[in-house]
């Protein structure tokens, strides 16, 4: 319990901060982009389920190695608050923070400065970059990490909304839950 609560708060007060210092981000450029069209709202929601889904199949055939053990697994094994906790964390703060700074802040700084194309796939770097701890001897987890940060960074494009990211990541991350 105390690693999840560590965590949730850590990311409670690192995403503050964030949004203080870019305050005018936030009211100008992100909350403005809240709204989608009901068809976009399955499409996200239905593409973070398909990506958990095939995330999950191929890790089933490349299992981690045994004996290895991470945050996530730890949390699970923790309770019922620690997992209710986790819950909360990876389907509803994790997906509206980290889309705010990866697809929101970081990717329309790289849009202005370079094309799209670049722009998508730098944010899944660093995107990668920041999920590297939990992930940094698994290939599998890694690469869908990837993966998912350029799908997250199509549909942030595709419709001009930061809704679109947030659904499908919190979609795959309750899948990726689910399916664990």
């Amino acid at each position: 319990m105390v690693l999840i609560l560590s965590v949730t708060g850590s990311l409670v007060i690192s995403y503050t901060l964030l949004a203080l210092l870019t305050q005018e981000y936030l009211v100008t450029q992100f909350l403005p982009r809240l709204s989608l069209k009901p068809h976009r709202i399955l499409i996200a929601l239905a593409s973070g389920a398909a990506i958990a889904y095939v995330v999950s199949f191929v890790s089933s055939q490349y299992p981690p190695q045994a004996g290895e053990s991470n945050t996530f697994r730890i949390i699970q094994s923790s309770g019922l608050s620690a997992q209710s906790l986790l819950i909360f964390v990876t389907v509803l703060l994790a997906p509206l923070c980290e889309e705010y700074l990866f697809r929101g802040i970081i990717f329309d700084a790289l849009k202005t400065r370079f094309t799209t194309f670049f722009a998508i796939c730098a944010s899944a770097v660093v995107f990668m970059g920041f999920h590297l701890i939990e992930y940094s001897d698994y290939w599998v987890g890694m690469s869908a990490i990837f993966l998912l940060g350029i799908a997250l960074a199509f549909l942030r494009e595709s419709s001009n909304s930061m809704l679109s990211p947030i659904l499908c990541h919190a979609s795959y991350n309750a899948g990726i839950l689910w399916l664990a």
